[in-house]
């Protein structure tokens, strides 16, 4: 994002959003605490046809039931998600579940998902915490991508409270190197009813 809640893909192009409820952006971060989220109608990129990797910044405000983080798939069948559920994270890819890492609220938390064609891993800060080779079903999703819900069927259950800051999908495999990088590009804490100065009396 860049104030606007529309994508861009890497020649620049701009992905229109469908805004569902309320989402608040701020420069490159979404807010879903409202309780809105964000959908783009089913591109050929989001399949698995190919490679692919996400990664962004998470600040949970609460934990919610199973937040949904991004989405283009239902479980157990087509396509892909990120989500947190029980105490960690769920990285679901054509059938696999690639579980692991510790969720928190009141931080961020850098979260990288890779798909290499064969073998699922899961990075928290920069930290592989989960990994995991089956066969992964490729049958192509085709329902929209989501991001603040789930795109099996969205409802609260799986809404995010919190923040997304620095999506990005990409159609290879990440690198250890660069998602170690990555997260040494950690974004300034988001103005959360903790972290929002106190106005200051007049005289």
């Amino acid at each position: 994002w860049n104030n606007t809640p529309d994508g861009r893909l890497q020649d620049g192009s701009v992905l229109k959003a469908r805004v569902h409820g309320k989402v608040n952006i701020n420069a490159f971060s979404a807010d879903f605490r409202p309780g809105g989220y964000l959908a783009w109608e089913p591109r050929p990129e989001w399949t698995l046809q190919q490679p692919l990797s996400l990664e962004c910044w998470v600040w949970l405000q609460t934990p919610g039931q199973m937040s949904v983080l991004v989405s283009a798939g239902q479980w157990r069948q087509a396509g892909w998600f990120l989500q947190r559920i029980g105490s960690g994270w769920r990285w679901h890819v054509g059938g696999v579940d690639c579980d692991g890492g510790q969720s928190a609220t009141g931080q961020w938390i850098h979260l990288a998902a890779v798909f290499d064609g064969r073998c699922l891993r899961l990075y928290q800060n920069g930290q592989l915490v989960a990994e995991k080779s089956e066969p992964v079903q490729t049958a192509i999703w085709r329902g929209p991508l989501l991001v603040g819900n789930y795109s099996g069927g969205a409802g609260p259950p799986y809404q995010l409270d919190g923040y997304l800051h620095g999506l990005r999908l990409y159609h290879r495999p990440l690198l250890a190197e660069e998602i170690q990088q990555h997260v040494q590009q950690k974004p300034t804490p988001p103005e959360t009813p903790s972290t929002k100065p106190a106005s200051t009396p007049g005289p």
